[in-house]
């Protein structure tokens, strides 16, 4: 679930920003 970890990841850093 690498793959899963960085998109959720991603995901709040875009929404974050």
């Amino acid at each position: 679930t690498t793959t899963l970890a960085f998109k959720f990841r991603h995901g709040v850093i875009v929404a974050a920003d």
